[in-house]
């Protein structure tokens, strides 16, 4: 079956040709066979014209500029990439026949009839340009314009309308018009850096040009000819209506219309046409992925590669993050004094990016576009998770004892001394570990971490993901409280991996790639993970994180940590002077970490600690997200044994001679040998002057009368880098919560 459009126009623009046109066919006909030498000539040049410019191969509109796209996991538009050419190729078929009719009608009524060039056209551009003494008609067909946009430059000199006449013939030998009438409409200009009818719908309109109506397909094809003089949002209102005027009057002459429809269009009068700024959403999650990108691909080839990048964000999540960002941000702001927020969640089965918040707001200010989700802050006591992991690592139990008493760690601290507090100012005497990390006591951490060792700790938070640590030298005790800065994203990706059963899945946010003719570039596929803390350290974690009693002497009963019917993992953290504030918590299907603070790092007001400041954020979106999620509670091992109860001091009094502390400190080591083998690593050994040293820090051998925490100079042989300094001598001792 005939193309429609090419029917209507064969049929109805049958009209009376007037007696100068055959004057001037007449003597071009004479001139053409007025002898043989000079058509030989003529087809000699034809020839070597042929020879010299380029092939017009199809390929070749594959080689223009094409924007790429960015969407979300279910398809949504979150922003186009684009060079100076903001162009997106489609099929002819999405392209309204009302914007065909009214393209071919003012551009090349003749466009079906041609094979190329149009002679009368040429014949009346040569005489007008004849008349005025300069080229100002050029009485190009579309054919023609296709040739020059897409092989020639666009200079309007008569070597170049040769070289376009020959290129058009020979476009029209290798394609059909449907072809050429596709491939015109997706790379001529539109004005505004669009090219092709699909930019050009966006920009002007709003909408995918398949959802053009009449009058907006008549504007759009009157923009072509001249697009700056044209353009919808310049000063020149009134020439563009005539020129629309001029489509619908040509539609109508051309058989396209009758003169009801004419009438219509005069009634209807202009478009709306809409100038809003460039679209983007989640914009800091947006450009984390370019920044990616750039990396494997290089920026040229993104921005003109014609690209559709898949990411892993759920849109439905991102606005609820949003949300939960700015309400609670406007709160933090009034009552702290914090201008930023930022919040991320990903999927810990699969380190899939579900939501990035960046900062309160990216368009507000000259700080809105600092993406604090990527930029590395102190993350107070919610550091902690990393330091008693790596000691059940190394054999100590949820039950084994701390006392939280006064303590200067000057030996762990090159002789400078360290007194850390507690935030409530408050010491609690003999503590399980259990309570201590549920409660986020200070003192028992810094104990753990001297008895773990540091370089062991940062070697755990490493494997996990934490990448910000390598200058091992900077830090000293006050690690275990936020004394190193992390990133909000690898800190959440690593809180994951708890609720992962200690397997690690690297930080995805990227599903597929695909390029021009749809070719898949890249496809993201679920890795076997790597077993970065071991099942057993895990599994405590998420016990100790997710006890709500345990919790409670220090948060109340009522906190923002817990959630009804719910296994959630959760911890709270605040840096030094309240510069920063941190939720990070997870169920075994969703995880989100939620930092609060001041783009600049100067500190909030009192008061602004994690649990105020950052946890109503984290527990208002973890609420939405978990609703759409199914119940799963954290995985025990099977071969997992409940500890023993906990020996608090008292129960010791008569065994605390180093030979009886090194008896009950070996089945611990053993413990640790079995953890380090399952994760391919080797244990330090625990002998009994290591025992002697965890009578200092761990008190599970002094009588409750006369606990005395201050460790043993002798004790710290291996050389203790000093502690950072953040804000003053002390960093981070004074906050836990």
């Amino acid at each position: 079956m005939k193309n429609n459009l090419q029917n209507i126009i064969l049929k109805k623009n049958k009209k009376p040709v007037k007696a100068w046109k055959w004057m001037i066919v007449s003597l071009f006909l004479f001139f053409a066979l007025s002898g043989s030498s000079i058509a030989i000539y003529g087809a000699g040049v034809y020839r070597f014209l042929v020879l010299i410019l380029p092939e017009p191969k199809l390929e070749a509109m594959l080689d223009l500029p094409e924007s790429s796209r960015i969407y979300d996991r279910n398809g949504v538009l979150l922003y186009e990439v684009h060079g100076d050419v903001k162009r997106r190729i489609v099929p002819l078929d999405d392209v309204p026949m009302a914007l065909r009719e009214a393209t071919i009608a003012i551009e090349d009524k003749n466009f079906y009839r041609h094979r190329g060039f149009d002679v009368f056209g040429i014949a009346r551009a040569f005489y007008k340009n004849f008349r005025n003494k300069k080229i100002r008609q050029g009485a190009s067909t579309i054919t023609q314009q296709l040739a020059r946009t897409v092989f020639l430059e666009n200079d309007r000199v008569y070597s170049r309308k040769i070289k376009e006449l020959v290129l058009a013939i020979e476009i029209e030998k290798r394609y059909s018009k449907d072809q050429i009438l596709e491939m015109y409409l997706n790379s001529i200009p539109y004005g505004a850096n669009a090219y092709g009818v699909s930019a050009a719908s966006e920009i002007y309109y709003g909408k995918n040009v398949k959802d053009l109506n009449f009058v907006e397909c008549v504007y759009l094809a009157s923009l072509p000819k001249a697009p700056s003089d044209y353009n919808p949002f310049g000063p020149n209102q009134d020439l563009l209506v005539r020129r629309a005027e001029s489509v619908i009057a040509a539609m109508r002459k051309n058989g396209f219309l009758i003169d009801y429809e004419q009438k219509l269009f005069l009634e209807k009068g202009r478009p709306d046409f809409v100038k809003s700024p460039v679209m983007i959403r989640a914009p800091h999650f947006v450009f984390y992925v370019l920044d990616e990108l750039k990396k494997a691909y290089g920026e040229s080839y993104i921005r003109e590669g014609g690209l559709d990048i898949y990411t892993s964000l759920d849109m439905d999540l991102q606005l609820s993050a949003e949300n939960a960002v700015q309400k609670w941000g406007e709160t933090n702001e009034k009552k702290y004094g914090a201008d930023n927020s930022a919040l991320v969640a990903l999927d810990p089965k699969t380190g899939q990016v579900l939501a990035m918040v960046g900062s309160r707001n990216y368009f507000a200010s000259a700080d809105g576009n600092f993406n604090a989700a990527t930029s590395p802050r102190q993350p107070g006591s919610s550091f902690k998770p990393y330091v008693y992991a790596a000691a059940l690592s190394s054999g100590l139990t949820p039950n084994t004892v701390f006392v939280d008493d006064e303590t200067d760690f000057a030996s762990y601290n090159s002789g400078v001394s360290y007194i850390p507090r507690n935030y409530s100012g408050k010491h609690y005497g003999a503590v399980t570990m259990r309570k201590a990390l549920a409660g986020s006591l200070n003192i028992p951490a810094v104990k753990a971490i001297v008895q773990t060792g540091i370089g062991k700790v940062i070697d755990l938070a490493e494997n996990m993901g934490i990448s910000t640590l390598a200058e091992r030298k900077r830090f000293g005790p006050s690690l275990a409280l936020g004394g190193g800065e992390v990133k909000l994203i690898e800190h959440a990706s690593a809180m994951a991996v708890f609720g992962n059963n200690g397997i690690r899945q690297e930080i995805s946010p990227i599903l597929k790639i695909s390029g021009r003719e749809r070719k898949i570039l890249y496809e993201w596929h679920l890795e076997k993970g790597r077993q970065a803390v071991h099942p057993h350290a895990a599994y405590w974690i998420n016990s100790i994180l997710s006890d709500t009693q345990a919790r409670q002497y220090i948060f109340g009963r009522n906190n923002l940590l817990q959630f009804s019917g719910r296994q959630v993992a959760a911890k709270t953290g605040t840096s030094q002077d309240f510069r920063d504030a941190w939720t990070i918590g997870y169920a075994p299907n969703m995880a989100a970490g939620v930092w609060v603070g001041n783009s600049d790092n100067s500190p909030m007001k009192k008061g602004a600690d994690g649990s105020k400041a950052a946890a109503p954020i984290w527990n208002e979106f973890m609420k939405y997200a978990l609703a759409r999620l199914p119940k799963e509670d954290f995985n025990r091992p099977k071969d997992i044994r409940e500890p023993a109860p906990p020996k608090y001091p008292v129960e010791l009094a008569a065994s605390s001679t180093p030979d009886n502390l090194a008896k009950a400190v070996a089945p611990k080591a053993e413990e640790a040998r079995k953890m380090s083998d399952a994760l391919g690593t080797q244990p330090k050994s625990v002998s009994p002057s290591a025992s002697v040293k965890a009578l200092a820090v761990v008190a599970e051998a002094k009588p409750a009368s006369s606990i005395s925490v201050q460790p043993e100079k002798k004790a710290a042989t291996a050389p203790v880098a000093p502690v950072l300094e953040v804000g003053g001598p002390d960093p981070s001792a004074d906050l836990g919560g």
